[in-house]
């Protein structure tokens, strides 16, 4: 079959219509299409890209995004395995997806547009308007734990700020004070710590812990005593902020990990929506029609052409097969 679809060039058009495709996942689905064979199955098929093609005219294409298909993190999901935030985030992606779908189902009564053979598809989807607030609730869109996701973190992330505004004063009161001793009055950062720049004479001058020394050997980059019981007390309040950042990711997975099946059951339908739509933008780009089919071996094509050629320069050819007609011979490049 593989080698008769070739020589039609079907592999080149099914090649066009995977372009569409929003997921890996549907397009190497349809480059793998064989044809079909069972006349009522051809029939829905044909129903489902109609109505698509209705849809895209009268209400624009479906808002389904790329790479939408979370299956590997459903499938991470079904084990409880805790996300990461990246992964936390295309599940949000997907859940926006998914409203905005819903959303644009609803808007179909308004237009009057009734898709018959895809109302299915729209009427079986969960809502998980839920889950998607609890996420938004715990993390923006760039993935940052939000600082009021709990009131534990809260409280963390406020003494955190309260103990950096202690020590940049600090800080700053000490460039005051040792301001001869220094070859320039500024804050500096050596192995993740705040020092001040020392000239080499005076380094036994300022009492604290030397972290890097210049190429001059001229400066040295103190980090003074003063600031170190400060600066001990923002770190061990970050190990504690990133503690309850852990947590509250196995918060949101362990919800994502309750949905997974509904989410999973959502991921299907909008893969078979994937699937139709673009063949249905195929369609269109073509400028199709929806052909009426038969099981008593009659082919019919009226001003047909090739769908591989520029639509707007082929000539187009019109020609039957039936009883009396039954082979067609092709030869050279036309």
């Amino acid at each position: 079959m593989r080698f008769m679809t070739k020589s039609l060039e079907l592999n080149q058009i099914l090649e066009l219509i995977a372009q569409y495709a929003k997921s890996d996942t549907i397009r190497n689905e349809i480059i793998n299409l064989e044809p079909m064979t069972q006349l009522e199955s051809i029939s829905y098929a044909l129903d489902e890209t109609m109505d698509m093609t209705t849809l895209i005219f009268r209400a624009g294409l479906l808002p389904i995004l790329e790479d939408y298909d979370i299956h590997q993190l459903l499938k991470y999901a079904s084990m409880d395995r805790i996300f990461s935030i990246q992964e936390l985030l295309y599940v949000r992606l997907f859940l926006l997806m998914e409203r905005d779908i819903l959303k644009y189902y609803r808007e179909l009564d308004k237009l009057k547009i009734n898709p018959q053979s895809l109302s299915k598809y729209f009427q079986n989807l969960h809502t998980h308007r839920s889950l998607l607030e609890y996420i938004q609730l715990k993390i923006d869109e760039d993935g940052q734990i939000l600082d009021d996701a709990t009131p534990e973190l809260l409280k963390i992330r406020r003494d955190i700020s309260r103990f950096d505004k202690q020590l940049q004063d600090k800080l700053q009161k000490l460039l005051g004070d040792y301001g001869s001793y220094l070859n320039e009055s500024v804050i500096v950062q050596r192995n993740n710590r705040f020092c001040i720049p020392v000239k080499d004479t005076f380094k036994n001058k300022i009492k604290g812990i030397i972290h890097d020394v210049s190429a001059s050997k001229q400066t040295i980059y103190i980090e003074p005593e003063a600031t170190r019981q400060i600066t001990s007390q923002i770190e061990q309040l970050k190990i504690t902020e990133e503690r309850e950042i852990q947590k509250i990711i196995a918060q949101l997975s362990e919800e994502v990990h309750n949905s997974h099946l509904s989410l999973k059951d959502n991921l299907d339908i909008f893969l078979s929506l994937d699937f139709i739509s673009a063949k249905a933008q195929y369609a269109i780009r073509l400028d199709a029609m929806k052909p009426q089919i038969n099981d008593i071996g009659t082919i019919s094509l009226i001003k047909a052409k090739h769908a591989l050629l520029d639509q707007g320069v082929a000539i187009s050819r019109t020609l039957e097969l039936n009883k009396d007609v039954k082979t067609l011979l092709i030869t050279g490049p036309n």
